[in-house]
Order: structure tokens, then C-alpha cells, then sequence
């Protein structure tokens, strides 16, 4: 590869950037450019061999050569110890600020040894202490690869060739550089309710086709869908280029009326690192898509990208050793710690270490950073008027140190240093008036257009808590479902009961099931499984091998609990998974019932199946958790004696119930009350609960804290305001 690179430059005339200084002194020597009379080297830490080597035949051709460095006449360096990170950084602006306002035209550094990683801390501090202004400029830039319209495009033009995960494809949809955003949030719904975790390009638009009727917010999508079939086959780069830019074009990216400075360099930028990438064509015949992207995502990697300047500004903040050279009035060096400075050796892992070791190389033994750092640290120590090193404490739970090259310094206390007046925005809105509560526990009362959906798990939430009612209910704020690995416990909770189902409008009674023998009984349940599950693929997208497991445990479940029905009194099944249309307390709900049999006696059982484990308690008190079969006996206009969960689990099968008398189903007691008492009693306390709903009860409150564990519209309520509310108000009126 070596010697094909070195070809290729001797061919093309091409330099590399590592030859040319042994170039420029190979010509000077054989006279072949103007040797120069004089030559200043200011600022150089460091000068590598090559430079040597260049400097001596110059000055061996009559070149004099003089080294130089910029220095403040009357230095005072200083140290200063704070609690963490976060502290020096605020400090630290807040002492810039101090002095911006003491002399708005002194020159400050902010010196950060480690940028990259607290960038974006920094950025945000910075811009708080200093809002509306903004007179500091950050050296380091975002790599053109990290500003959010720029990535996008790899998201997407990743997804021709690999599968994306449901947040991937999420923010695919949300994003604003596609156009048409809003009409597609519509959609997120179903696709984290299908239950796949992932989709490759072409199952999206698999599932797009099947769910939905109009495609017209998807042209794009579906176009691209079409020109991917480019993607398998190996292009030059100018021919990728082309297909990235039709691309974009399908999608009306960047969809953004008009740029910001920033963002119309970036795009620059972009259109520069594309023409860089078809320029490969000279080295590269062809290559595949993945490669094509890869060196492409690679170039916007490198690329970094500054914010567009409004002219100079008075605050630099910069990388070590891009301060290196430069006077200020005032400097701060942040982070000098003994853990961080100096820092670990890196040798090259290409180089023997004896070798580097041997011939000092950068970044090859702890002497060797010890020596460069230092004699950094003196040169740095005479570039400002005031230079100030800062430490932390500590950095999480691991105590720090100073390091050893700032000890020599005087140490200085906080109150020593000049420190702006600020407040966050928090403790200005805090510290300007006492924060106000009004309660609004009302909302608006259901009208008679209103459109109400959601069965008896209206009940159920306005138990749990008003306010999450109203809000799921009527604002429809919910969570998207999280995607499982295989079938969760919704779809197997369907995959029963329309097994179920289909067994009983066969069997259609007790004694059908008691006339079939073994061999016809497995038969009927591996076929009823067989419908129920083919009903479901079609609509699922969970991998079929997830449904064989889910089968064969469904048989065995099936064939139990089935014998265990045989145990019961005789019975007929009056209805299963049917809908009914119910009122309560004026609530008008449409409910699917999972069964009702009726008894020898002309009664009805109501039964309700369970693949977990429920509790009968859950039926009781003002704020029922389970309120579906109490609602369905007070409502139906049946004789209704016994309500009951089917507990079917491998190896716990069972009812658990009340009954008007003891036995009615297998081991189901009797009502503690009397059973008209408690039919009573249960409607008067689900009509509270339907006319609460009516009426517009929203208040925040939970039923017990165990209601809020899994609640994920805490930041919508904000209960945890309301009790530090309470709390506080609770403590004043006790002073």
C-alpha cells in the first residue's frame, strides 16, 4: 500500500504534508529558491528534526535565524482550589464577567486542557452568565457531522441497507428537515404498537402499506425505497455523490425556510465535503454504498465548523495549546488537577517504546509529558498581566489534587477574586415573587358532541387518579408503548382470549366439552390456537418463531384448564368476547365482555380472564383497581350471582370470586354482605366514579404513591411540585 501511495504521488506530482518541510530543504540546498536574510521564530514549543534540519541549512546559507517569545512585563500567576468542575467553570465566568465590566476592553483567556469534553457545559454557562451578550467565542468547533441537519442525512441514507431501531426511525419521522412533519406523527402509534423492535427500509415500507391508505406523507420514503436498489451494486464516487443529492432532493432537505448564518456555513460545508468525497474518482474506480458512506461520514467528522462571528470578541476560550503564543490581560487555566496534568503518556503503538523512549518522542514516557508541560506552564505563566490555574476538589466521588507543576504558585481564596453579580433563571423568577399555586382541579364537563372511547378503563383510571383520566382519556396523552423482545404481555393476554373464544363458540357448553375425548379435545385446541394465531401474524410483526414457542406453551395451558372447567356444575356459554353498550352515573361506555355463562338455575356467572394473578380485593372500596366485573353486574340486565377471574397460569389454575352463595363456581365464596347489599353498594360507588368523569373531575389525586410508580405524565400533572408545595405550606403553618 506504501509503495502504491508513493507511486501514486511521483505520478500525479503530489506532496504530503509530512515531506514537505525535507522538501523545502532538499531545494534550498541545491539553491534552487531565494535563501532569506532574516528569520523570527516566535512561538514555537517545540521544533521537530525536519525543522531543525531546514533552519540549519539556512542559517549554513547565510540565513540569520533568532528565537523569540511574546511576554507581559509584569506577570502574577496564582492557584485556586473549587469544589468540582461545574464550580470552576462558573467561576470562571463569573470572574470573566467582572472584568468585562471593569474594563470592557480587556483581553481575556479561559483555558480549558480537556475542551472537547466540557464544550458543551462550558457553551451553556457561558451564555447563561452572560445572556443577552454574548462576548466570548469558543475556538472549538462542531464537526460538521454533529449539527442536527447533517445528520440526519446519515440516518437516513443509512437505513437503505440496515435495519433502524423504532427511537432511530422516530426521530426520522419527527424531524423537521423533512418536510411534512406534523402529518406524520400520526403514525409513530401503531408502529410501536406492532411490537418489533426494528425495521429494515423495506419491512417499514411493508408496514406502511398495510396499515395505511393514503401513502401520501410517505412519497418520499417510498420513492427512496425504489432507489435503493442502487445500494447493491459498487458506484464511483461521483456516481454516489449524484445519488446522496437525489436523495436529499426527494425529501425537500433542508426544509428550513431561512438559514441562520451558522447553519448556511454548514451547509457549506456539506456541499464542500461532497464535491471533496467526488474527488476520489482520481483514486477510487468504485466502491459500495457502505464504503461510499463511511468516507463520506468520515470527511464530516473531520470538518469542523465555527458559528458565524459578529466581529472580535473580548473572552477566547480555548484548548491548551491553542493558547500557546497568544497575550491577554487576563488568563485562566482550568482543570489542572493531578490526575489530568500532566497527562498519561500515549506512545505511538506503531513505534518500539525503547525506540521512543530513547529519542524523547511525544507522548512517550511520564518524563517526557513531565518536561513538555512544564516548560508549557513557564512560557504560559508570562502571556498574561494575571494568569490564574484552577483545580477541583474532586471529580464525582475520587479526590483531586493540584498538580504538582501549579504547587510553587500562591494559593488564593474565592473572596480574592472579582465575581459578577448572578442569577440563574430559576432564582430570578424565585427571587422576584413567591411562587403562586392555582389550583385547576375542573375541567370542562363531557358535551353531547364529545366522542368518548376507552370502556371500563375509564372507571379504572378515575379510581387510580382523576387527573390521569382526563388526561388519557380526553387529551389522549399517553406514553408510545415500549417494544418488547418477542410477544409481550398484551399480545399473549390476546392470543388467549381469542383462543378461548374460538373454543367456545364451538363447544358452546359444558357438555359438549364433556362428550369429547382426549385425542378430539387436543385437536380442537391446537386448531383453535392455529386461527388465533394466524389472525394476529397478519397484523404483528414479531418473529414467527416467537409464535411457535407462544403455541406450544398455549397448548398445555389450554388443555388444563379446560379439564379444570370440566370440574364445574353444568353451565352454557351465553356469550364471549361480545360488546355491549352500557350506561353509568350517565356515562354512556361500550364494553367487551369476556364471558358469561349461564348456571342450571337460570343465573349468570361472569368471568373474566386472568393469565397473572389478581386479587378479588381489588373489587373493593371507594376507588376500585379492578371495577370491570362489578360494573358488568350491576349493569347487565341479567340475574347475574357470581362474578369471577379465570386464573390461567401454568400450574395455578383456579376462579377467585364472589358469589351469592358459596360454590357457585369451583371454591368461589360468598359475599361477606348480602348479595343485593353489595350489587347496591358497588353501583353506587361506580356511578360516583362515571359522574366524576362527566363532570369534569381532573384533580391530581393519586390513589396511593404506588399509582405514580409507572405513571409517565408526572411532568404533565407535576405532582411532585405540588407536594413540595404542600410540604412547604405545611411547615409555615406550623411556625
Amino acid at each position: 500500500w506504501q509503495l502504491n501511495f508513493q507511486h501514486h504521488c511521483q505520478q500525479n506530482h503530489l506532496l504530503t504534508t509530512a515531506s514537505l518541510t525535507r522538501w523545502l530543504d532538499l531545494l534550498f540546498q541545491q539553491n534552487q529558491l531565494p535563501i532569506p536574510r532574516h528569520l523570527m521564530m516566535i512561538g514555537f514549543l517545540e521544533i521537530e528534526p525536519a525543522t531543525q534540519s531546514l533552519l540549519k541549512t539556512l542559517q549554513n546559507k547565510g540565513c540569520r535565524v533568532d528565537y523569540g517569545r511574546l511576554q507581559k512585563t509584569n506577570q502574577t500567576a496564582k492557584r485556586i482550589a473549587l469544589n468540582d468542575t461545574r464550580e470552576e467553570i462558573l467561576t470562571m465566568a463569573k470572574w470573566a464577567k467582572a472584568l468585562i465590566e471593569q474594563n470592557p476592553s480587556t483581553t481575556i483567556a479561559c483555558i480549558i486542557p480537556n475542551l472537547n469534553a466540557l464544550k458543551n457545559m462550558i457553551q451553556r454557562t457561558f451564555a447563561e452568565i452572560f445572556h443577552p451578550h454574548q462576548p466570548f467565542n469558543i475556538s472549538l468547533g462542531t464537526p460538521l457531522f454533529d449539527i442536527p441537519f447533517i445528520r440526519f442525512i446519515f440516518e437516513l441514507l443509512h437505513w437503505a441497507t440496515t435495519a433502524l431501531s423504532l427511537a432511530e426511525i422516530s426521530y426520522l419521522i419527527r424531524s423537521p428537515f423533512w418536510a411534512n412533519a406534523s402529518d406524520r406523527f400520526e403514525f409513530e402509534i401503531p408502529l410501536y404498537e406492532a411490537g418489533k423492535s426494528d425495521y429494515t427500509l423495506a419491512e417499514f415500507v411493508l408496514f406502511i402499506k398495510s396499515h395505511f391508505t393514503d401513502f401520501s406523507v410517505w412519497q418520499p420514503l417510498l420513492q427512496y425505497y425504489e432507489m435503493s436498489v442502487q445500494c447493491s451494486v459498487e458506484q464511483s464516487p461521483h456516481a454516489w455523490q449524484q445519488f446522496f443529492l437525489n436523495t436529499l432532493e426527494l425529501f425537500h432537505w433542508p426544509n428550513i425556510e431561512i438559514l441562520d448564518a451558522t447553519q448556511q456555513i454548514a451547509l457549506e460545508h456539506w456541499h464542500a465535503m461532497l464535491h471533496a468525497f467526488a474527488q476520489l474518482d482520481s483514486l477510487i474506480d468504485s466502491l459500495s454504498f457502505e464504503k461510499a458512506l463511511f468516507y463520506l461520514k468520515e470527511l464530516c467528522k473531520q470538518k469542523m465548523t465555527q458559528p458565524a462571528s459578529d466581529g472580535e470578541k473580548s473572552i477566547q476560550i480555548l484548548g491548551l495549546m491553542e493558547s500557546h503564543g497568544l497575550t491577554f490581560s487576563h488568563t485562566w487555566v482550568l482543570g489542572l488537577n493531578d490526575h489530568e496534568y500532566p497527562p498519561q503518556p500515549k506512545p505511538n503503538p506503531l513505534i518500539p517504546i525503547v525506540l521512543q523512549k530513547t529519542h524523547h518522542l511525544p507522548h512517550a514516557s511520564h518524563d517526557r509529558e513531565y518536561d513538555f508541560c512544564r516548560h508549557f506552564l513557564s512560557q504560559l505563566s508570562s502571556s498574561a498581566d494575571e494568569i490564574i490555574f484552577s483545580y477541583a476538589h474532586r471529580e464525582q466521588d475520587r479526590p483531586l489534587n493540584p498538580s504538582a507543576l501549579i504547587k510553587s504558585f500562591p494559593l488564593i481564596q474565592l473572596s480574592d477574586l472579582p465575581q459578577a453579580a448572578f442569577l440563574s433563571a430559576a432564582e430570578k423568577r424565585f427571587a422576584s415573587q413567591s411562587l403562586e399555586i392555582q389550583p385547576d382541579n375542573q375541567a370542562p364537563s363531557i358535551q353531547p358532541h364529545e366522542a368518548i372511547s376507552g370502556g371500563t378503563s375509564i372507571l379504572k383510571l378515575q379510581a387510580t387518579c382523576p387527573f390521569l383520566a382526563f388526561a388519557e382519556i380526553r387529551l389522549k396523552a399517553k406514553a408510545l408503548p415500549k417494544p418488547a423482545v418477542g410477544l409481550d404481555a398484551k399480545q399473549k393476554g390476546i392470543l388467549l382470549h381469542n383462543t378461548l373464544e374460538i373454543i367456545w363458540r364451538q363447544l358452546k357448553n359444558q357438555h359438549q366439552l364433556l362428550e369429547l375425548s382426549d385425542d378430539a379435545l387436543t385437536k380442537l385446541i391446537t386448531e383453535s390456537i392455529k386461527k388465533s394465531f394466524a389472525k394476529h401474524r397478519s397484523t404483528c410483526s414479531v418473529d414467527p418463531a416467537f409464535f411457535d414457542i407462544e403455541q406450544e406453551r398455549l397448548e398445555k395451558i389450554m388443555t388444563d384448564w379446560l379439564r379444570h372447567e370440566k370440574t364445574r356444575e353444568p353451565f352454557l356459554v351465553a356469550a364471549t368476547e361480545q360488546w355491549q353498550s352500557i350506561e353509568i352515573g350517565g356515562l354512556q361506555l361500550s364494553v367487551r365482555l369476556d364471558r358469561m355463562d349461564e348456571l342450571a338455575d337460570g343465573s349468570f356467572a361472569l368471568v373474566d380472564y386472568k393469565s397473572g394473578d389478581p386479587n378479588i380485593s381489588s373489587w373493593f372500596g371507594d376507588r376500585p383497581d379492578e371495577p370491570q366485573l362489578p360494573l358488568y353486574a350491576v349493569t347487565l340486565e341479567k340475574p347475574i350471582s357470581v362474578i369471577a377471574f379465570a386464573q390461567i397460569q401454568p400450574e395455578k389454575l383456579a376462579f377467585k370470586g364472589i358469589g351469592k352463595e358459596a360454590n357457585i363456581l369451583p371454591n368461589v365464596k360468598a359475599a361477606s354482605a348480602a348479595w343485593d347489599i353489595q350489587l347496591t353498594l358497588w353501583r353506587r360507588i361506580l356511578e360516583n366514579l362515571a359522574q366524576d368523569f362527566r363532570q369534569g373531575k381532573a384533580t391530581v389525586d393519586p390513589k396511593e404513591s404506588k399509582s405514580c410508580r409507572y405513571c409517565s405524565l408526572q411532568s404533565l400533572c407535576r405532582i411532585q411540585i405540588i407536594h413540595a408545595t404542600s410540604s412547604n405550606n405545611t411547615e409555615e403553618s406550623t411556625h
